[in-house]
């Protein structure tokens, strides 16, 4: 490059006269190398090359979900619109990514509950990649009350009374009137002294047997819980008075007798047996209960399979099993 001579009355570049060529591009020579703009001259002006559009995220990620609901994230992008953006996910393996769509979906699940999970979601468009980071807090939601049976045929479980006898179910799952609530749990209406039996084999963990039928208060009812080999507890409630015939550390079959029904404890002051299965020892709240069917349950099962409120069940035949 060629530098003309500069013949013009002396000239400092101030600040303000360095703004003035920058605004209008009219004075030209040695100031033009000082100030690295070319093609100088003609009068006209001079502008500094345009900046691409950076990529970015424009969206906010949800931050909470519970472990049993879907999480759902699509994101909005800031793009120079030439190419198309891919995305990539790094975290959690229970979300999953559509790398051309850039929707992030996935359940955590039970066992990722009560927990906090770091996200890096990451958008490039083959020239530029914004990334966006965040956590996703898990929390114990409040049980589905559709979801999660097992088809009847596959189930582990035999009604809790001797086979031929038919019993009322006052009470299912989430009735919303009573006490079952967001709760999966039956209530079978059998009389004091009526016999209590194993739905499933397993292992008795805990025994109560002391209060009176005619004891109302919460919290005082006689149960007996059995664990079974896969960590799940069933919960035998309301029996009577001295009614268990089982003991700590006794291992029962399927269909063995384990207690005498009664209606000691929160009954509303009708006898039955409540019956629910938990997750695991040591929570026995309703968001740890599980969703149960009978295989050998006769009368009209919900479209789930499970057993109806003010319907009754007659316990048919079943070959025990250890499950």
């Amino acid at each position: 490059m060629t530098l003309r001579h500069f013949t013009a009355p002396a000239w400092t570049p101030t600040k303000r006269n360095v703004m003035s060529v920058l605004s209008h591009g009219r004075r030209c020579g040695t100031l033009s190398v000082v100030l690295g703009m070319l093609g100088c001259g003609g009068g006209g002006t001079t502008s500094p090359p345009m900046q691409s559009a950076m990529l970015r995220f424009t969206s906010s990620p949800p931050t909470s979900v519970d472990h049993n609901r879907p999480y759902a994230y699509t994101p909005t992008i800031s793009n120079n619109g030439t190419t198309a953006v891919t995305f990539s996910v790094t975290g959690p393996p229970w979300l999953r990514i559509d790398s051309l769509q850039g929707s992030l979906s996935g359940i955590a699940g039970w066992d990722n509950a009560d927990r906090a999970f770091a996200v890096r979601f990451t958008a490039t468009n083959g020239v530029q990649t914004a990334v966006q980071n965040f956590q996703v807090a898990v929390s114990r939601g409040e049980i589905i009350c559709d979801q999660g049976f097992v088809p009847v045929a596959e189930s582990p479980y035999v009604l809790p009374f001797a086979v031929n006898q038919t019993v009322r179910v006052s009470q299912g799952n989430c009735f919303a009137a009573g006490g079952h609530n967001l709760t999966f749990a039956y209530d079978f209406a059998l009389e004091i002294g009526d016999t209590v039996r194993a739905a499933r084999a397993g292992m008795v963990i805990i025994v109560n047997e002391s209060f009176l039928d005619t004891d109302r208060a919460s919290g005082r009812e006689n149960n007996v819980f059995v664990q079974h080999a896969d960590g799940t507890v069933v919960r035998y409630t309301h029996l009577t008075t001295n009614g268990a015939l089982v003991e700590v550390g006794d291992r029962v079959i399927q269909g063995q007798a384990i207690g005498l029904s009664g209606n000691s404890g929160a009954t509303g002051g009708f006898p039955h047996l409540h019956f629910a299965v938990y997750r695991a020892p040591g929570n026995f709240t309703r968001k740890y209960s599980l969703p149960v069917t009978f295989r050998n349950a006769e009368g009209p099962l919900s479209q789930l399979g499970e057993p109806r409120t003010n319907q009754s069940y007659r316990a048919l035949p079943f070959v025990p099993d250890g499950r």
